[in-house]
């Protein structure tokens, strides 16, 4: 024993794996306890219990070992329903070894166990290749994710083979190579003292000019499952470029080029796209008796002046560059002047109003053309001629009278129309001919179902327009005039005097209105209302409309629906609405 041991008098002590114990002959006697991995045998008795003290003395029979910690490993090899992935389930096996490390004397002598731990593979390459095989992964494994699994096992899932999914072709597209506004409308803040003309930039092209390019449909790349199956890629989809009025195609059909000047449209058709120009009659001089009137069923651009007694009627829009004197501009679209406006007549937008008054009964006519269509799929079953015609025919006699005669109001609303709108008279022909003229002719039901797409067609066509800025109208100055649009009014410049403007939706005077009558379907912007010599000046809006002002003068009126609000006196930077009780609001404002 040496030195350092022999100067405790009571100790045990693990050297070279043996137990040293050394106490007085009548105790106290040194304490073992055992840490993980260790089993104690003192003379017969086992410990195993961790953290339990155990005394020893010299005179017992002690030996200590450790254990050995093993668990079971698995493995299961999956592959997917659609064959594409084989998915590998890896719990590896585990053994823990525990080795003895020498410990010094202590009263208390804690024995530890190093833990060793060995993870093996409970599946050999040889397995799993045979596995493979078995389920029939022939394309797609991945050997360097299997190789990986032996060096380094886990317990995880892990996908060691993949089927290559086809790609995908790319559907045929068409580029359009020219802006889809028909119009950019440039206006100031209607709170902001702007002096800003007011007008639209058209979208115009040259002829030559390549408006429209397919890019062809390419097809995709097949792809193969795990079991080397061909798996083919949908097939791409292809669209048709379509040209219209004005427009040619060329390069076997890709490209669509102007063939004449004017404002190119792109329209939807089935699967498809039509591009066509829409005509625009320039006018380089004065509007006067050497030219006579101007009636055109497209654009107008007049340069010069349009000098009393004249008339200018576009189908579409009027861009007067000069003056109106005594005169008549007429547009179904929007009017722009840029000079002034003396004792002349301007009317924009009548077209929209028109086709929007016709909405209902275009609603109800595609309400019974659907019903029909419904009809006849209900009996086609039971039904045993060879063409359909005859059952339409007698549907329409005993069941559905109405359609022939939304047909015939349809008709008189056409004639009454005073332009032409392609679209709808196409229609109205194709219904007629089918529904009235000759539905025996009619030979299957899909003809019926086409009625109604070409209905449902139209209607969302009409709304669009509906929808968009037209119809308006832009002048610099307004003297002894009316003015009445679908649209919206704007006066950039001096202001108003002595005249009536009417608008379906909003007017801005950005100068003075003195004297005449404002009505507007939506809300009124005015720098200055009136005169201080009392020139009697009248807004008048919808329940839902809000009138601006920045100065008013006495004896002018603000009416919103039918409340109406008399300036008494002078009043600055106003702005009048209907509150919940229906009373007017004035709002002062900075």
């Amino acid at each position: 024993m040496n030195t350092y041991y022999d100067n405790l008098s009571v100790y045990a002590a693990l050297q070279g794996g043996k137990l040293l114990v050394h106490h007085p002959p009548d105790g106290p006697y040194p304490v073992v306890v055992l840490g993980p991995g260790v089993k104690l045998q003192v003379n017969e008795r086992e410990y195993l219990e961790i953290n339990q003290p155990i005394p020893v003395t010299v005179h017992d029979h002690v030996v200590v070992t450790t254990l050995t910690e093993e668990s079971e490993g698995s493995w299961s090899l999956e592959v997917t329903p659609d064959n594409m992935v084989a998915i590998l389930k890896l719990k590896p096996y585990r053994r823990i070894r525990y080795v003895l490390k020498d410990s010094p004397p202590a009263r208390i002598l804690r024995l530890e166990g190093i833990p060793i731990e060995e993870v093996l593979s409970p599946v050999t390459l040889g397995e799993l290749t045979d596995k493979l095989r078995q389920l029939g992964v022939v394309h797609g494994i991945d050997w360097e994710t299997i190789r990986s699994l032996f060096v380094n096992p886990e317990e995880k899932e892990v996908i060691i083979a993949r089927g290559t999914p086809p790609e995908p072709g790319q559907d045929a597209k068409i580029e359009l190579l020219f802006s889809l506004e028909e119009k950019i409308k440039i206006e100031g803040s209607t709170e902001e003292k702007v002096d800003l003309l007011q007008r639209f930039v058209y979208t115009s092209a040259v002829p030559g000019q390549v408006l429209a390019r397919k890019h062809p449909a390419q097809p995709g790349k097949p792809g193969r499952d795990l079991k080397g199956n061909i798996i083919l890629p949908p097939e791409p989809q292809d669209v048709a470029l379509k040209a219209g009025e004005g427009t040619t195609l060329t390069k076997e059909g890709l490209e669509v080029v102007a063939a004449k000047p004017g404002r190119p449209v792109a329209i939807h058709i089935p699967r498809g796209m039509e591009i066509k120009i829409i005509n625009v009659l320039h006018h380089d001089e004065d509007v006067d008796k050497s030219s006579g009137h101007i009636i055109f069923a497209g654009d107008i651009i007049v340069k010069g002046n349009v000098l009393e007694g004249m008339r200018v009627e576009a189908g579409e829009s009027a861009v007067i560059e000069g003056t109106v004197s005594g005169a008549s501009i007429k547009a179904q679209d929007s009017v722009v002047i840029k000079g002034n406006v003396h004792a002349s007549t301007i009317i924009a937008g009548e077209k929209f109003a028109l086709l929007r008054n016709g909405l209902p009964l275009l609603k109800r006519i595609s309400s019974q053309i659907e019903e029909l269509f419904l009809a006849l799929n209900q009996l086609k079953e039971k039904y045993t001629g060879s063409t359909i015609g005859p059952l339409v025919k007698l549907l329409l006699e005993r069941k559905y009278p109405g359609i022939p005669a939304s047909i015939q109001v349809l008709r008189e609303y056409v004639k009454k129309l005073p332009f032409e709108y392609p679209p709808l008279t196409r229609f109205l022909n194709n219904m007629e001919y089918k529904l009235v003229r000759l539905p025996l002719a009619i030979v299957s039901i899909e003809e019926i179902e086409e009625l109604y797409n070409e209905a449902m067609e139209l209607l969302g066509h009409i709304q669009i327009q509906d929808k968009t800025e037209n119809g308006n109208v832009t002048v610099g100055y307004v003297l002894n005039s009316k003015i009445i649009a679908s649209g919206s009014v704007t006066v950039s410049r001096i202001g108003c005097d002595n005249s009536y403007i009417e608008a379906g939706k909003k007017v801005i005077i950005h100068g003075a209105f003195r004297g005449g009558e404002i009505k507007a379907g939506e809300d009124v912007y005015v720098r200055e209302l009136g005169t201080r010599g009392g020139a009697k000046s009248t807004v008048t809006v919808q329940e839902k409309g809000v009138v601006t002002i920045e100065h008013a003068y006495e004896n002018s009126f603000v009416k919103i629906g039918v409340r109406i609000y008399p300036f008494t006196r002078e009043e600055r930077k106003i702005r009048l609405r209907l509150n919940a009780e229906g009373e007017i609001d004035v709002i002062p404002w900075r």
